[in-house]
């Protein structure tokens, strides 16, 4: 099986989450553990999977390869917005 690289994001932009596990995201420990969601970037569907720990408010994902194992590709800030129906997450530059 050949690796494909992921899309390319912009560092610090954040993005909507449509969904966490197939699902609209809830709460933030939705984001937690072995976890996948889907952004929206530039009008397109991308999926994000990998490890989540949540951290003072926030949770870190460690994007990996298609099935959200190996090295992390990049690492991402899932927030929820103060409306409380808003999810985003932000690519971290290293």
């Amino acid at each position: 099986m050949t690796f494909q690289p992921p899309r390319p994001v912009v560092s610090g932009t954040p993005y909507r989450v449509r969904q966490v596990h197939g699902q609209v995201p809830r709460e933030l420990a939705d984001f937690v553990g072995h976890t996948s969601f889907v952004l929206t970037v530039d009008g397109e569907d991308y999926e994000v999977r990998g490890p989540g720990i949540e951290i003072d408010g926030l949770v870190r994902v460690f994007e990996k390869d298609e099935l959200g194992h190996g090295k992390d590709i990049r690492v991402w800030t899932v927030r929820r917005h103060a409306d409380g129906d808003l999810f985003t997450a932000e690519h971290a530059p290293s």
